[in-house]
């Protein structure tokens, strides 16, 4: 572990060359520095003043309006000893908040390079994600922290609001604006204590002045309370705050007498995994209270050189070898802006999901440490992000995308016909089949009666005999009318007939909400289908989505249910030259990250996934780095991409705007909990529609929906962002 060591020179500069600065002006994590680094606050330091605020507004009231009239009314200097008292505890509890917010509260120092990567028995090269420690002769498992580059030791988290891995990590207070850890939370837990002290103090005194008025005036007490409304705001107040320092304070006199944190706390009930840690309630207390304070592990004041920002333009030989470049598949230097992702491309479309992480931890290591591999990596990933989301150069509608689609697989294969209501001569009740009948004619686009039974029948029994239908449904609402046919003969037959029968058909049409067309038009039939085997459940967000998913279900020998949405038919995306060609196609059951990010996952599809990408641009605004999935294919689940996400960034929040129960959201929790819940740092969120009817006013359809805010909320509250 490395940490911040002071330098030999006393001077400006490192043998006679090099600046140095303090270290704090180096330091990557989101604290502010005061006093030339001597006090070191969270992110959220602002929020102490609110705090102070509180604190001496009402005790301003209480010496005004209280303690001198009880000075005025009290003999033997009695008055002027509960003002005293008042005012020495209020101090103390300032000193306390001070010593709180100021400190380090348990930083553990970041590492220049990552640990030597391992080579597992399926030969693939990383970091291991966790690995175990025994505590007490109890295993406890450590993470490792992509961020600080370490294991975290046992007891450690990494806050993702101050961007730091803290010791004995409790939790991030913003009413104290920084991390409670090991370092601080003796003073944290005196401050709440005190405060509710001094909440009963105050209100204490209070009734005593209202008690004497009653008393010296003859008066029922509700007409001495009359007589003092100072004394009955500050009771309201000092009520409402014990309430909460209170609790807290009960809280976490629990949580030292079986000496675990409120992180600690929240795992070992979710797990069942006794702590290793218990000492006995005097033995907590005593290790709480009467055991020194470690010293920090950053010596925040030392000086450090002062290392040069790296031109962001290139990246050349001034930190990559030769041999690394051709290790990186380099050999020449590469310009950023305009980046050539040529080489990269490669490297990422093989496996991009899988070994991503320790591709950028060889990076870390071999190139020369510091800011410089920073710099590479961004540079990467800005490559890697490029190639693997097709760099834009065109834009195309959604509807565009299908008709492109739909035209170039009909060209290529004679097998394959279009059958539906009104997609013939009236080209579609969207337009997606526009132009179709005049290039291919009657015998391939076939206009049907309003029938779904009758034409999806006909569909699957042409599928049987070796052609590729289409079927069309203008709603896949109205798909219930053919469900027998989706499900007993074209998902089924394969199996049945022990591979002998292929039954390579899609169905495809608009699904879920639109606008306005009440309850029997506004399912969203992810969830229905994909519960039954021998299906394939596909549904695109982007053109790119559409284009390339609607031709591989089409090639498809099982039958796909391909689920579009009305409200993106008109939305324009922007698509590449590769998407545009001819033998695009994308791969079925392979998600796509639209949006990379470190704090929480969100996974959506069709239509959510344009709600996801605009809540984690609200997220970034503060300060959260949300990564966004599009799942593109809901069966068969690309379980891999999500648990590897999830057990990057801890956190996961599911977005569908069908019913709660039993949805795509539920199999995604499923999965993660199954496979991935050791790295979940926080309960999982899942955002649907109402479990209702949807409505058909206009207002109550929007509360039935899913929405950004709803995204938003669901996101701070795994990163206990939300007061």
């Amino acid at each position: 572990m490395n940490s911040l060591h002071p330098i030999e020179s006393h001077g400006d500069t490192v043998n006679g060359a090099e600046k140095v600065v303090r270290a704090y002006l180096t330091w990557e994590g989101s604290n502010i520095f005061c006093l030339g680094g001597r006090l070191i606050f969270g992110p959220d330091a602002r929020s102490i003043f609110l705090t102070i605020f509180l604190i001496l507004a009402p005790a301003v009231v209480f010496c005004v309006f209280v303690a001198r009239q009880l000075m005025e009314d009290l003999s033997n200097k009695g008055g002027v000893a509960i003002l005293v008292v008042f005012v020495v505890f209020t101090a103390y509890v300032l000193v306390l908040l001070l010593l709180t917010s100021s400190r380090d509260p348990g930083i553990i120092p970041r590492n220049a390079q990552p640990p030597e990567p391992e080579v597992f028995m399926s030969g693939i090269t990383r970091i291991p994600p966790t690995k175990d420690v025994i505590i007490n002769g109890v295993t406890v498992k450590v993470k490792y922290c992509d961020t600080c580059m370490l294991y975290r030791p046992p007891r450690c988290s990494h806050c993702s609001i101050c961007d730091n891995c803290v010791e004995k990590f409790d939790h991030h207070c913003p009413w104290v604006g920084q991390c409670i850890g090991l370092r601080n939370y003796r003073f944290f837990f005196m401050f709440i204590f005190s405060a509710t002290l001094l909440c009963l103090y105050v209100q204490g005194f209070c009734w005593f002045y209202i008690v004497r008025i009653m008393h010296s005036e003859d008066l029922l007490i509700w007409r001495a309370m009359i007589q003092t409304p100072a004394s009955i705001a500050l009771i309201i107040y000092t009520f409402l705050c014990l309430w909460f320092v209170g609790g807290l304070s009960i809280f976490h006199l629990y949580l030292i007498s079986i000496n675990q944190s409120t992180y600690e706390n929240f795992r070992y009930r979710y797990n069942r995994h006794t702590s290793p840690y218990n000492k006995g309630v005097i033995g907590n207390f005593m290790e709480t209270f009467c055991t020194s304070i470690p010293p920090s592990k950053n010596n925040f004041l030392a000086k450090v050189p002062k290392r040069p920002l790296p031109d962001t333009r290139s990246m050349g030989s001034s930190f990559v070898s030769k041999e690394q470049e051709q290790e990186l598949g380099k050999s020449k230097h590469t310009e950023i802006e305009p980046i050539d992702t040529s080489p990269l491309s490669e490297i990422f479309r093989i496996n991009f999901c899988g070994w991503r992480t320790s591709m950028f931890a060889i990076v870390r290591q071999r190139v020369c440490g510091g800011s410089h591999a920073r710099s590479l990596e961004q540079g990467l990933r800005a490559a890697a992000s490029r190639t693997y989301s097709s760099s834009a150069k065109e834009s195309m509608t959604v509807r565009d995308a299908l008709n492109s689609a739909l035209e170039e697989e009909m060209s290529a294969d004679p097998k394959v016909f279009l059958m539906g209501e009104e997609v013939g001569e009236y080209q579609g009740a969207y337009k997606i089949s526009k132009g179709l009948l005049d290039k291919f004619g009657p015998n391939r686009v076939l206009d049907t009666p309003i029938t779904e039974a009758g034409f999806a029948g006909i569909a699957v029994g042409a599928a049987y005999h070796g052609l590729r239908p289409i079927v069309e449904f203008m709603t896949f609402n109205f798909s219930m009318q053919a469900i027998d046919h989706i499900i007993n003969s074209a998902a089924k037959s394969n199996y049945m007939s022990a591979g002998q029968i292929s039954v390579p058909i899609v169905f495809r049409g608009p699904n879920g909400a639109a606008a306005g067309v009440g309850a029997q038009h506004s399912q969203c039939y992810a969830a229905w289908y994909a519960a039954c085997p021998g299906l394939k459940v596909l549904a695109p967000y982007s053109s790119e989505d559409a284009r390339g998913l609607l031709k591989a279900a089409i090639r498809d020998p099982d039958p796909v249910v391909f689920l579009e949405n009305e409200l993106l038919y008109g939305e324009s995306f922007p698509v590449s030259a590769e998407v545009l060609d001819s033998s695009f196609c994308l791969p079925i059951g392979k998600a796509k990250i639209e949006r990379e990010g470190k704090d929480v996952t969100i996974t959506a599809f069709s239509k959510m996934v344009g709600l996801a990408l605009q809540a984690a641009d609200l997220l970034a605004k503060e300060g959260i780095s949300a990564e966004v999935i599009n799942l593109r294919t809901i069966r068969p689940l690309d379980r891999r991409t999500i648990n590897d996400s999830v057990r990057k960034t801890n956190r996961l929040v599911t977005v569908e705007e069908g019913f709660p129960q039993h949805g795509v959201g539920a199999e995604i929790c499923a999965s993660v909990v199954e496979d991935s819940f050791e790295y979940l740092d926080a309960p999982i969120e899942r955002i649907a529609g109402a479990d209702v009817p949807m409505p058909y006013a206009a207002n109550l359809e929007r509360l039935a929906v899913p929405q950004v805010d709803d995204l938003v909320r669901a996101a701070k509250r795994c990163c206990f962002r939300s007061r």
